[in-house]
């Protein structure tokens, strides 16, 4: 990395060479530092090739999502490759509730899915969304999914844009969403769900009873006990203990997490 840098002040005629060297080993070696520099210049964004193939947008304050995808080309890949091997149906929905910038909607179109749904509140997120996923064939939807439908207020947490909340306050102020329920407006035909949405998950599973006892045939679900608290973990055990239909895949996803 210095020998880099020394080349590119010695070399002024080469200097976009050893430059660009340095950026690829700076992007993967401490995707930190990188991010920490381009938010310092007034960079909002950096362009790649997510999984060496699905040209994206990442937003420098994506955290880890964008510490990953610089340092290992993709966010939680992995999690779908142990799904690969566990379920082998591509015929049915994916349903991305809380899709960020559309990493794990890329994850699954690599996977072989294709009749896709993603669900993604905040402006600036779903901008990201809309850009990283066109071209491909999927059904964007800028809403947040709960219990209740109508208005709501999501925490935003401009520092780490993968975290913004509905039940935790970072101080960054808050943005009106709209709220659906899945039971509502999810099309009734056999699906597969990815929930992650910082701490609203029990919300989420409530508005979708019908459809996770009828539909559903499989689901992964992340969440942080540290944000829901030790009753919302078990509420969300017991809704889930009540979907015998995907029983065993649901035990496995609860492992990996």
């Amino acid at each position: 990395m210095i020998t880099d840098l020394l080349k590119a002040l010695l070399f002024p005629h080469k200097r976009d060479m050893y430059i660009g060297r340095l950026w690829v080993e700076l992007s993967s070696r401490r995707p930190d530092i990188l991010l920490s520099a381009c938010k310092s210049a007034g960079v909002t964004a950096l362009r790649l090739d997510y999984l060496g193939k699905y040209p994206i947008l990442l937003d420098v304050r994506g955290r880890s999502i964008s510490e990953a995808v610089l340092e290992e080309g993709s966010f939680q890949f992995g999690l779908f490759e142990v799904l690969q091997r566990l379920y082998s149906r591509r015929d049915v929905c994916f349903v991305n509730v809380g899709a960020n910038i559309g990493t794990s909607c890329l994850n699954a179109h690599a996977c072989g899915f294709r009749d896709i749904i993603a669900f993604e509140p905040v402006k600036g997120n779903f901008d990201l969304l809309e850009k990283n996923l066109s071209g491909l064939a999927i059904d964007l939807r800028k809403q947040a999914v709960g219990e209740v439908p109508g208005k709501a207020t999501i925490n935003l947490n401009l520092s780490s844009i993968g975290r913004h909340s509905f039940v935790k306050n970072f101080g960054d102020g808050v943005e009106e969403v709209d709220v659906v329920k899945l039971d509502d407006v999810l099309p009734q035909r056999p699906g597969f769900l990815w929930i992650d949405t910082e701490g609203f998950e029990l919300s989420v599973l409530r508005g979708a009873t019908d459809y996770l006892s009828n539909h559903a045939e499989g689901l992964c679900i992340e969440i942080t006990p540290q944000i829901i608290g030790k009753y919302d973990v078990k509420q969300i055990g017991d809704i889930l203990a009540t979907l015998l239909p995907f029983l065993h895949l649901r035990r496995r996803a609860v492992e990996w997490l």
